[in-house]
């Protein structure tokens, strides 16, 4: 029963208990039901010594929910917060900075540690770390900053790994005024969430040049060629004009390694009417020299006014990977 996920499991468990006062729990068993929150306060009062008590403020950290959704999370929050009060009710542990930080990602967890358990309780790098995955919660430590607090990179960095990171970002940059973007961070933030950070990235800090930073991120080698691909259209959307199609240019590509790094693919992704400055000889030549004819063919087929000059035609001479007899 101890092991039950079941909501109804504590309530069972008590009065299970309350009949058998003399039944034992073994060891086993509690580390087990630990995974039940509910079960917590059950454990505190006839076993404290068996309760895994790190293992139990990590799970409560990962009920990760804002404070919109708290209707909607109701019941993970009443299994997630009597844990938690019961743990510093009974002095088990204190509301340190480890505990603050352990349970940050949860925005009820923080809000009961920061408004009514110990409102003068330090807002630290080590918290704001781990608050960065929940905007809620971040948005909770700026209310509760008593002092201007310098936001390390290590709280960015944390923070662009969350879907709602540039909600996050937002909430520190409108508290603080300004927010670390090192070129590190923006290294980091269009592989994790390339969609979304790069461009507001882009916003905040615009004297950093676009190419320096599709330049490091081609040089990671743990970056795999979808990624790069799909950082190179989040890059393309901040630049125009000659911009984007150097930037076009200087997508790696060696097909007498029988290698492009994905630049079909993302000519695919482009077409019809997301490539750079199309009607240009430069672009229709980067195309003509580098794709296979079918992807030739629907590049040449677009609405756009595409002049095949002696240049676009000297490039397709010069692709090894086309039917050459087909493409001229």
């Amino acid at each position: 029963m101890a092991k039950s996920p079941s909501p109804d499991a504590p309530r069972v468990l008590e009065e299970t208990l309350t009949r058998f006062p003399g039944a034992g729990m073994p060891e086993e068993a509690v580390q087990a039901a630990s995974k039940n929150l509910g079960m917590i306060p059950i454990f505190l009062d006839r076993v404290p010594g068996q309760v895994p008590i790190k293992e139990v403020l990590e799970q409560i950290g990962t009920l990760e929910y804002g404070e919109e959704e708290e209707e909607e999370e109701e019941e993970e929050e009443e299994k997630g917060l009597p844990a938690l009060k019961a743990l510093l009710d009974r002095q088990i542990v204190s509301a340190d900075e480890t505990v603050i930080a352990t349970v940050a990602p949860s925005f009820s967890a923080s809000k009961y540690n920061l408004v009514e358990h110990k409102p003068d309780a330090p807002i630290t790098q080590k918290v704001l770390v781990r608050a960065a995955s929940n905007a809620s919660s971040m948005k909770l430590m700026m209310e509760k900053l008593k002092d201007l607090i310098t936001i390390t990179k290590e709280v960015i960095l944390a923070t662009i790994r969350d879907w709602q990171g540039a909600d996050t970002i937002k909430i520190i940059y409108d508290r603080l005024g300004s927010v670390p973007i090192t070129r590190n961070v923006w290294k980091k933030a269009p592989i994790e969430n390339p969609e979304f950070m790069t461009g507001f990235l882009f916003r905040l800090q615009r004297d950093l040049k676009p190419r320096v930073v599709w330049e490091d991120i081609w040089q990671d080698s743990h970056t795999d060629a979808e990624t790069k691909a799909t950082v190179t259209m989040a890059f393309l959307n901040l630049v125009e004009g000659q911009e984007a199609i150097d930037l076009l240019q200087a997508y790696p590509y060696d097909w007498e390694q029988k290698e492009d790094h994905g630049f079909e693919n993302l000519i695919q992704r482009l077409l019809p009417n997301d490539i750079p400055s199309p009607e240009t000889e430069q672009v229709a030549a980067i195309i003509v020299e580098r794709c296979s004819n079918e992807v030739i063919e629907k590049f040449l087929n677009t609405e756009h006014q595409i002049s095949i000059t002696d240049k676009v035609m000297q490039a397709a001479e010069r692709n090894k990977r086309a039917n050459k007899e087909a493409l001229l």
